[in-house]
């Protein structure tokens, strides 16, 4: 090769701008969610970006060593029971199948929403012994994290990017009230079916009747589940409302944030 052809081959070389990897820390919800998350902290693993995920002592499914991540683990165990989690499953496709009354359902809904209150709990017992332990809060606050990635389902993510005022990103739209369309975006229940109703949106006026009823159903359901958040960790003020309203603003920026971490 000639001379200039080698000066301009190096010239382009250095002119490549450096690429340096993100630093994530993710806050999941163990379980069958955990699944989803694990193929993207790989996927940022691949890309050369640091990650660290949260867990507690006695996490169900994430494992406290890992290739693809470093382990924060909490001293506090998770409340996830796998044997309930399996027998209501089980017991889920059997109401499916056999067409079982309402009142079957919803007393599998309360039995679920007891459970759910129990891993919240444990979620705030979490999050206020990261909170309060400052040796750890400091060394997360020094490792200089670029974004938190959580599952929505609980609210211990929120709270930490709250906390460490950095970007907020989810990894799927069911949150901690429902689903996020229903829970940020107007959503008439004349004409929008709600998730758990398994309606379409061309719905009969009985079928308009029972997706309000749904509806109302399960918004009581989520409050009861999500009592102990609003009395733990935001005693002055609705939680939901400080989770929506939070959450909202970060929507678009989540998008964008998750398309950088893509490359």
């Amino acid at each position: 090769m000639c001379l200039p052809g080698i000066f301009i081959v190096t010239l382009l070389t250095l002119s490549i701008p450096a690429v340096h990897g993100g630093k994530v820390l993710v806050f999941p919800q163990d379980g069958s969610h955990w699944v989803n998350m694990k193929v993207i902290i790989e996927a940022l693993h691949s890309r050369g970006h640091s990650v660290s995920v949260v867990r507690p002592s006695d996490s169900w499914y994430i494992k406290e060593t890992s290739p693809h991540y470093s382990s924060i683990t909490i001293d506090i165990p998770g409340g996830a029971d796998e044997e309930f989690f399996r027998s209501f499953v089980s017991r889920q496709i059997q109401i499916q199948r056999e067409g079982k009354s309402a009142w079957t359902r919803f007393s599998l809904d309360m039995e679920l929403k007891d459970r759910f209150s129990e891993i919240h709990r444990k979620v705030c017992e979490m999050v206020i012994h990261m909170l309060e332990n400052k040796e750890l809060i400091q060394s997360i606050r020094e490792t200089k994290y670029d974004l938190v990635l959580t599952d929505p389902a609980n609210g211990g993510g929120v709270v930490l990017a709250h906390y460490l005022n950095v970007p907020l990103v989810f990894n799927f739209k069911w949150t901690i009230g429902g689903e996020a369309h229903f829970a940020i975006a107007p959503s008439l229940l004349s004409y929008v079916p709600f998730p758990v109703a398994e309606l379409t949106d061309n719905m009969s006026f009985f079928q308009r009747v029972r997706n309000f009823l749904v509806y109302v159903i399960r918004q009581h359901l989520y409050k009861q589940t999500l009592r102990c958040l609003a009395k733990t960790l935001c005693p002055s003020l609705v939680f939901l409302f400080f989770f929506h309203i939070y959450c909202g603003g970060h929507f678009k920026e989540q998008t964008f944030s998750l398309s950088l971490y893509r490359r």
